[in-house]
């Protein structure tokens, strides 16, 4: 916990879009998924426009990667407080990302936490060879993954994540909409690890299948493989619950 400390961030990440997602009697997981991609994407893009407004604007433009990595260099000798320009500029992308793995306030902070912490003291091994924004989005990453590995061998997920839904969501909205993101989370909370964050950076982050076996130091026709056998099994779940 003391490591947090001196990281600690007001990110006002409780604000969220009213949302009207109309659904079908019948539809197919795919275009569940899809509907509730884009009203994530909504969502994000509201949390994203306020923490960008507690940034300061010179802060995050002035760097380019060049002097980045002269920051990151001064950081090495010893100026630790040069680090919070990094996290300044960096603070929106990330918290952005690992809203992805939670959409709990107080978890999604630790989460941002977590990953400058653990940034901050890997900052020994980042070469330059890569934008920095790029190493910390691996590090973002294994750190998300690393969460939900965690909680799904400490708690029941699957119930967990029925439970977060209505917290997230507005009052005031469809019930449609709730009951379909329910669906669409509940079935991918019971996937694997492995193959739940293929497919929330395949259909969530939009990520290409290079990118993901980049970031996940896989083959790309490992993650062809788990999306496929990810796709099947959630639209086995999908037609299961539609008959029940």
């Amino acid at each position: 916990l003391c490591r947090y400390v001196m990281f600690q961030e007001n990110l006002n990440c409780d604000k969220m879009t009213t949302l009207t997602i109309p659904f079908p009697k019948f539809w197919t997981f795919h275009d569940a998924l899809l509907t509730c991609c884009a009203a994530a994407a909504r969502q994000l893009k509201t949390v994203r426009e306020s923490l960008t407004s507690s940034v300061t604007p010179e802060n995050v433009n002035a760097l380019t990667a060049s002097a980045e990595l002269q920051l990151v260099q001064e950081i090495r000798n010893g100026n630790r407080e040069k680090y919070r320009q990094l996290v300044d500029r960096h603070q929106p992308t990330i918290s952005q990302r690992m809203w992805k793995f939670s959409r709990l306030p107080h978890e999604h902070e630790e989460l941002v936490q977590e990953v400058f912490v653990e940034a901050y003291l890997s900052l020994r091994n980042f070469r330059g060879d890569a934008p920095f924004e790029h190493w910390l989005q691996k590090i973002a990453t294994r750190v998300g993954y690393r969460f939900w590995k965690k909680r799904r061998q400490t708690r029941d997920t699957q119930s967990e994540q029925i439970q977060d839904i209505p917290a997230a969501l507005e009052e005031g909205r469809e019930l449609a909409a709730e009951e379909a993101a329910a669906v669409v989370y509940r079935l991918l909370a019971r996937l694997s690890t492995e193959d739940r964050l293929v497919m929330t950076l395949l259909h969530l982050e939009e990520y290409s299948v290079a990118e993901i076996a980049q970031q996940m130091n896989w083959s790309e026709s490992n993650v062809k493989v788990r999306a496929h056998r990810a796709r099947k099994k959630l639209a086995e779940w999908l037609r299961e619950d539609q008959r029940d």
